[in-house]
């Protein structure tokens, strides 16, 4: 069983390589697309708030798709961290393997903790993206006349507005990620592993779908 633990390592972090590369693709093209809508914006005329409404939907959809890449970097991490101690383990199983994940990782992290900007670098990036949505969002009810907040000042009222809604969508996706800092014997990483009871012998393996 020794043999395997370094290529499921291997495996993790080039998992974990290829979801970041792709997190900034995404980021890269959106900014790219925000930057045209915002350079075409005086002339698109007629279809400018169709346009701009799509740019925004694209960007929700982007916005999910991201959630999704914090989500596996979250669970990848804390593989990582509880791999190097049950490699080194004698007993490797999955009742052991679950009791490293609580006892080397914050399995009890509160959305609060998520949304901490000092937290770590997924949680800015969140909190960028989510600005960015904000911009056609922004253009799209300033031109229908809505605002969250009504004043004469429209960058104060842009700044306010900005805040809230990153912080409502930094808010949701946060509430989204805190369920999978708890261990989940049914990621692939976890499935091969028996599941032997500390005080049997004997071994089965762990079924797979229950």
């Amino acid at each position: 069983m020794e043999t395997i633990w370094p290529q499921i390592y291997v495996q993790i972090h080039e998992h974990l390589r290829d979801a970041l590369k792709r997190r900034d693709q995404i980021i890269a093209f959106y900014l790219v697309l925000l930057a045209a809508l915002i350079s075409a914006w005086e002339k698109l005329g007629e279809i400018q708030i169709l346009i701009t409404t799509g740019v925004w939907v694209l960007g929700i959809g982007c916005f999910i798709v991201l959630t999704q890449y914090w989500r596996w970097q979250l669970v990848l991490h804390m593989s990582i961290v509880t791999l190097q101690v049950l490699m080194v383990a004698n007993n490797q199983t999955l009742d052991e393997c679950k009791r490293i994940w609580n006892q080397v990782n914050e399995t009890n992290t509160t959305v609060w903790k998520f949304l901490n900007p000092f937290r770590g670098v997924e949680t800015n990036i969140i909190y960028l993206f989510a600005t960015m949505t904000f911009i056609p969002f922004y253009l799209v009810f300033r031109s229908l006349g809505v605002a969250f907040i009504h004043l004469k000042t429209e960058i104060v009222v842009f700044l306010l507005d900005g805040i809230l809604y990153t912080f409502f969508m930094g808010f949701l996706a946060s509430l989204f990620i805190k369920k999978f800092s708890n261990f989940d014997e049914r990621h692939w990483m976890y499935r091969w592993l028996p599941n032997l009871p500390d005080n049997d012998g004997d071994s089965h393996l762990h079924q797979e779908n229950k």
